[in-house]
C-alpha cells in the first residue's frame, strides 16, 4: 500500500508540475506578442486556476498517503513538496495579475531568446518596462520560475524514490523488491507523462534555452540522476544499501540480481556493470613485476616442456607436462637458489603455447583460466601479500571470461544494477576478496578449470607459514585445480612441499648458462678478436665462467656484463681471468665487488640512484627517475621546458646512466617504453643495499645535503606537468598519487637547506592536483561535490575519499591542502605557511569543514584507513611534534568529526587509542601519543577561556 501512495502522489505531482511547465511557455508566448497581452494575461489567469486545481490533487494524494502510510520517513518530503507546488501557484497567480493590469509588452528584445535570464532582464530591469517591479523578493521571485518547476519534480521523485525503500526495508529481499518498485515507479510516470502529450498538442516553447527538460522531461534518467545525487535521502539509501548488500548474512545464491528492468528504465548493460566491477578489482601495479621479469634466453628454459634428462637412472626433475596433463592434488614446486631463474622459468611457462595444450588434455576439453601472481618483496603491498594475490586472480579469471562476473561478485552486480550508475561502491575488504575467490572456484568444478601460477612465495610480506596456508587452502578447497608455485627452498616450504612434484632450478641450468655466455661473449667484437688469437684461452674463461655461476644465472649475468664492460675498455684475456678470479661466487659479496669496482668519479650518482630507487613507494616510473637525476644535477629547473616527444631518447640516456653508474645493481624493467620502472635487478639487489653496513656506506657516497625523498617528490610534481608521460587513471589513482608524494614529503628531513625547496615541491603538488582535478571533476568527483552552483568548486582536497560517515555515498568535509600537509605531519611546510598566513592557526573547522589541529591530531591514517596507496604510518614522535607545535603557536579549535558523523572534543575521541584507526603502530605507542595530546589540548582550552574572558571584560569597559 505505501508503494501505491508514493507512487499516487508523485504522479499527482507530475500532472501538476507538466501543467505548470507548459504554462510558463504560454506566459512566454505572451509576453513576446505586441498586442494582445492583455487577453492572454487574463486567459492565462483562468488557467491558473486548473493548476490550483492540481496543486490540490497533490495536496490530497499527500493527506492519503499520511493517512495510510502512518509514520513513513517519506511523510515529511511530500509535506514540504505540497508548500511547494502551493507557492508555485501563488507566483504564476501574481505574475499573471501584473501582465493583466498593464497591457504591455516587453521589446523585441525577448525574442533573443535567453530562457528566464532573458525573460529577467526584458521583463524586469528595463526602465522603460511598465512590469517592472522595484521588490527584490518579486524579481528572484520570476527568475527563479522555472528552476522552482524543476526543483519540484525533483523533490517529487526523491520523495518518491524514498519512499519506496523506506517500504522495500520490510522485505526479505530488499535490494530486489527495491528494484522492482523502481520499475513500476518510472513506468507509470512516463505513461502518466505521454498520456498528457497526448492531450497537448502543444505549446512547444519556442524559447530556446539550456533547461529544456523542464518542459521534456525523462523520468528513468531523473530517477537515476537523484539516487545518484547528493540529497539526504538519496545518500541515506545508498548507505542502507550498502549495508543491506554488504552484510555478512545477505544471500547470494539468487545471484543477488535484480528482475529485468522495464523498457522505460534505463539500465546499466551487463558489460558496462563488468567493466565496472572489473576495474573496482584491479590496481595500478598489477603487471608491473611480470613485465620486469627478463624472457627466457633464445632457446633456454625449452627443456621444461620435454622429457626430464636422468643421471644414475633416476629423472632429474618431475615431468612438468604429466602433472599438467593428469588430475593432481598437490602443486608443482619451482624451486632453487637466489637468482637461479625460478621467475624467469616461471614467464617462460605462462607465455608457452604449449601450456594450454598439455592443460585441455588435464581438462577434458573445457575451457581453462590461466591465472598468475608475481609476488614483489620490493613492491607496493598488493604486489605482496593475500590481498594482491586474491584481486589479481580474480582480475585475471573474470577479464578473460566476464560472463562470470555476475556469479562471482554477486554484491558489486547487485549495487550496479539497483543504483542503475556506474558509481563509487564500497572498497573491497578481504573478506569480500574470500567470498568471491571460493565462488570462483566453485565455478572451477562445474563448467570450467582453473590453473594458478604463484612465483615467489618467499616474497611475500607474511611469514612463510601463513603463504604454505593460503596455497594449502586453494588445493583443498577444490578438486578441479592446478596450482604452480615459485619460492627459494626456505625450510618451510621445503616441509610442505617435499611430496609435491619438484623442479630445483639451480641443477638444470648449466647448459642453459653455457648457451649464454658463449653468446654474449661472442657477440662482443673485442672477445671475437682475442679469441681468434688464443682460442684456448678464451674458451677456457667461457668454461670457467660457466662453472663459477653454480647453477645461479644472475651471477653468471652479472659477471658477464662486468667482464664485457672490461672488454669495451681494452683489456687483455689474462686481466679478464684476474677478474674472474677475483669475483666471489656467493650473490652478495659479489654486489660488494661490483660496487667497490664502480668509477670514483659516477659514485655520488649511484649512491644518489640507489637512494632514490629505495625511497621510492611501489615502482618507480622510468621518467620519474630520469627528471630526478636530471634535477639533481641541475640541468632541469623549475622553469625549464621538457620537450615532450624527447621520451625514447630520455630513456635510452637513462639507460646508458643506470649501465656506467651502477653497474647493474639498478636497472630498468620491461621493454615497453610506456611502462618502463626503474629498480633493484633482482631481489638479491635489493636485500644486499638494506643491510646496514652496506647501507651506511652507499649513503656516505653522496653529498651531505642529498635528500632522496625531496628528490622524489620533486620529479614526480614535475612529471605531473608533463602530463603527456603521465596518467592518472580517475579518482582513486589521483588520491593514490597525492598520498603517495604526500608520503615523500612526511620523510623529508626537518633541516634549512630543504624548506625552500619542499614548499616549492608542495605547492607545485597543489596547483597541479587542481589542474588534473578540474579536467576530471564532472567524471571523477561528481559524487563528492559539496554545492549545488557548478561553476564553484571547493578545493580538491575536498574530495579525500575518507571513511566518514555516508563520504563513500557523496557526504563530504570541506578541507584545504594545508589541513593535507597537517594529516602528513609535514612540519617544515606546516611551520612556513603558518608563519607567513597567521589566518591558519585561526581555521577551527566546522560541521562542515575539518580543522586544522584535528587534521594534524588525527592524521590520514583516521580519514583513509583503506586507502589502495597502502602508505606507511607517520611515526609517533613526528605527529607529536607537529601537534606541539600548532598548540605552542596559537591554533584554535579543540574538536574534530568522528566517523559516524558526529563533531565532539578531539580529547573525548582520544580517550580510546583505538578510535584513532592507524593500524598496527604499537599500542602503547599510541596510548602515549594519545595522553601527550590530550595535554596539550586542554592548555588549548584554559587558553580559548582565558581568551573569551578578556574579550568579554574589554566588551564590559
Amino acid at each position: 500500500m505505501e508503494a501505491l501512495a508514493a507512487v499516487g502522489v508523485a504522479a499527482a505531482a507530475v500532472q501538476f508540475l507538466d501543467f505548470g511547465s507548459r504554462l510558463l511557455a504560454k506566459s512566454w508566448e505572451a509576453c513576446r506578442t505586441r498586442s494582445g497581452s492583455v487577453v492572454a494575461a487574463t486567459k492565462l489567469s483562468r488557467v491558473a486556476a486548473d493548476l490550483h486545481g492540481l496543486a490540490v490533487d497533490v495536496r490530497d494524494a499527500s493527506v492519503r498517503f499520511s493517512a495510510e502510510c502512518h509514520g513513513n520517513a517519506a511523510d515529511g518530503h511530500f509535506i514540504r513538496l505540497c508548500a511547494e507546488c502551493e507557492g508555485i501557484v501563488a507566483d504564476f497567480e501574481f505574475m499573471f495579475e501584473r501582465l493583466r493590469k498593464t497591457g504591455k509588452a516587453p521589446h523585441d528584445k525577448l525574442l533573443a531568446g535567453l530562457g528566464m535570464n532573458g525573460i529577467r532582464k526584458v521583463f524586469w530591469e528595463e526602465a522603460d518596462n511598465p512590469l517592472k517591479v522595484k521588490g527584490e523578493g518579486d524579481l528572484k521571485m520570476v527568475s527563479a520560475m522555472e528552476g522552482r518547476i524543476q526543483d519540484a519534480r525533483n523533490q517529487a521523485v526523491t520523495a518518491a524514490v524514498f519512499s519506496l525503500w523506506e517500504d522495500s526495508k520490510r522485505k526479505a529481499r530488499q535490494d530486489k523488491e527495491f528494484g522492482a518498485k523502481l520499475d513500476s515507479l518510472i513506468t507509470g510516470l512516463e505513461r502518466i507523462e505521454a498520456a498528457i502529450r497526448n492531450q497537448h498538442e502543444g505549446p512547444t516553447p519556442a524559447v530556446s534555452h539550456p533547461q529544456r527538460d523542464a518542459f521534456a522531461p525523462q523520468y528513468g534518467g531523473l530517477v537515476v540522476s537523484i539516487l545518484n545525487g547528493l540529497s539526504s535521502p538519496a545518500v541515506q539509501v545508498r548507505h542502507e544499501l550498502a549495508e543491506v548488500l554488504w552484510d555478512r548474512k545477505w544471500s547470494a545464491d539468487d545471484g543477488g540480481n535484480l528482475p529485468p528492468p522495464t523498457s522505460e528504465l534505463p539500465a546499466l548493460s551487463n558489460s558496462v556493470i563488468q567493466k565496472s566491477i572489473l576495474k573496482s578489482i584491479d590496481f595500478t601495479d598489477m603487471e608491473i613485476r611480470s613485465e620486469g621479469i627478463l624472457d627466457s634466453f633464445e632457446n633456454t628454459c625449452e627443456w621444461v616442456f620435454g622429457t626430464p634428462a636422468q643421471h644414475e637412472g633416476r629423472a632429474l626433475w618431475a615431468s612438468f607436462p604429466e602433472w599438467l596433463e593428469t588430475p593432481s592434488d598437490r602443486p608443482y614446486w619451482i624451486t632453487g637458489k637466489p637468482g637461479s631463474g625460478k621467475s624467469t622459468t616461471m614467464k617462460h611457462i605462462l607465455q608457452s603455447s604449449r601450456l594450454d595444450k598439455h592443460l585441455r588434455v588435464w581438462s577434458g576439453g573445457l575451457p581453462v583460466l590461466i591465472t598468475s601472481y608475481y609476488a614483489w618483496n620490493s613492491g607496493t603491498d598488493l604486489q605482496k601479500s593475500r590481498e594482491g594475490l586474491l584481486r589479481t586472480i580474480l582480475y585475471q579469471a573474470l577479464a578473460s571470461n566476464p560472463s562470470h562476473v555476475r556469479e562471482v561478485v554477486p554484491r558489486r552486480w547487485a549495487w550496479f544494477s539497483s543504483l542503475r550508475l556506474p558509481t563509487h561502491a564500497p572498497p573491497w575488504e578481504e573478506w569480500e576478496l574470500e567470498e568471491s575467490f571460493h565462488r570462483l572456484l566453485r565455478l572451477s568444478q562445474q563448467d570450467m578449470r582453473l590453473a594458478i601460477f604463484v612465483d615467489g612465495l618467499d616474497e611475500f610480506e607474511v611469514a612463510p607459514v601463513a603463504v604454505v596456508e593460503l596455497i594449502n587452502n586453494i588445493t583443498n578447497t577444490a578438486k578441479h585445480i592446478k596450482v604452480c608455485v615459485a619460492s627459494r627452498p626456505w625450510t618451510e616450504f621445503n616441509d610442505a612441499f617435499r611430496h609435491s612434484p619438484t623442479m630445483e632450478m639451480h641443477l638444470l641450468t648449466h647448459l642453459d648458462i653455457a648457451v649464454f655466455v658463449n653468446s654474449k661473449l661472442s657477440a662482443n667484437q673485442g672477445f671475437a678478436e682475442l679469441k681468434a688469437i688464443y682460442p684456448a684461452e678464451a674458451s677456457s674463461i667461457a668454461e670457467s665462467l660457466t662453472i663459477k655461476a653454480n647453477g645461479v644465472f644472475l651471477w653468471v649475468a652479472l659477471v658477464t656484463r662486468s667482464l664485457l664492460l672490461a672488454l669495451s675498455e681494452g683489456e687483455s684475456l689474462s686481466s679478464l681471468q684476474s677478474i674472474l678470479d677475483q669475483l666471489p661466487s656467493d650473490i652478495h659479496l659479489l654486489y660488494n665487488a661490483i660496487w667497490e669496482r664502480i668509477n670514483p668519479r659516477n659514485l655520488r650518482d649511484a649512491s644518489a640512484m640507489v637512494q632514490i630507487v629505495m625511497a621510492s613507494r611501489g615502482s618507480l616510473p622510468w621518467f620519474v627517475m630520469w627528471l630526478a637525476d636530471e634535477w639533481r644535477s641541475g640541468s632541469l629547473s623549475n622553469s625549464a621546458a621538457v620537450n615532450q616527444d624527447a621520451g625514447p631518447s630520455a630513456l635510452r640516456s637513462l639507460k646508458r646512466r643506470l649501465d656506467t653508474r651502477t653497474r647493474g645493481i639498478v636497472e630498468i624493467s620491461s621493454y615497453k617504453p610506456e611502462r618502463c620502472h626503474v629498480g633493484f635487478s633482482h631481489r638479491t639487489a635489493h636485500d644486499w643495499a638494506r643491510r646496514p653496513e652496506v647501507w651506511e656506506r652507499i649513503c656516505t657516497a653522496s653529498p651531505d645535503d642529498f635528500d632522496a625523498p625531496l628528490c622524489l617528490l620533486q620529479a614526480e610534481v614535475r612529471s605531473l606537468a608533463c602530463h603527456r608521460w603521465v596518467q592518472i587513471r580517475g579518482h582513486g589513482s589521483a588520491w593514490n598519487t597525492v598520498c603517495r608524494l604526500l608520503w615523500y614529503a612526511s620523510q623529508v628531513e626537518d633541516r634549512p637547506c630543504n624548506v625552500t625547496p619542499l614548499v616549492q615541491a608542495l605547492d607545485g603538488l597543489d596547483t597541479e592536483m587542481a589542474r588534473i582535478f578540474k579536467s576530471g571533476w564532472n567524471a571523477w568527483f561528481q559524487p563528492h561535490q559539496v554545492t549545488a552552483d557548478p561553476t564553484r568548486h571547493p578545493h580538491w582536497s575536498t574530495s579525500q575519499p575518507s571513511v566518514m560517515h555516508g563520504a563513500r555515498y557523496g557526504r563530504q568535509l570541506i578541507n584545504s591542502f594545508v589541513g593535507l600537509s597537517a594529516q602528513f605531519s609535514i612540519l617544515p611546510y606546516l611551520r612556513a605557511k603558518t608563519q607567513s598566513q597567521k589566518a591558519l592557526l585561526r581555521d577551527k573547522g566546522s560541521r562542515s569543514s575539518l580543522g586544522l589541529l584535528e587534521n594534524a591530531v588525527l592524521g590520514v591514517m583516521y580519514y583513509m584507513p583503506k586507502a589502495d596507496a597502502k602508505i606507511p604510518p607517520v611515526p609517533v614522535d613526528q605527529r607529536l611534534r607537529t601537534v606541539k607545535y600548532l598548540v605552542e603557536n596559537g591554533i584554535k579549535g579543540a574538536e574534530c568529526h568522528t566517523r559516524d558523523g558526529r563533531r565532539v572534543p578531539i580529547n573525548t575521541l582520544l580517550q580510546s587509542s583505538g578510535n584513532l584507526g592507524w593500524g598496527d603502530d604499537g599500542k602503547t605507542d599510541l596510548q602515549d601519543y594519545a595522553d601527550e595530546v590530550c595535554v596539550l589540548l586542554t592548555q588549548v582550552g584554559t587558553r580559548n577561556k582565558l581568551e573569551s574572558l578578556i574579550r568579554r571584560f574589554r566588551m564590559s569597559s
